[in-house]
């Protein structure tokens, strides 16, 4: 009964690790995109 408890523990340790991950890697990713369209607007701005 304990190793099954542990093995469930260990189990949600790894898929928190994964979700936690996804999401680091998502933010990093919307905050590229956003530079690059700000930067990309800005120099529309200044092809005006």
């Amino acid at each position: 009964m304990r190793i099954q408890g542990e093995v469930r523990r260990l189990h949600w340790t790894r898929w928190t690790r994964w979700v936690l991950w996804g999401l680091w890697l998502a933010c990093l990713a919307f905050i590229i995109w956003f530079v690059t369209e700000a930067i990309t607007l800005f120099l529309q701005a200044e092809s005006w």
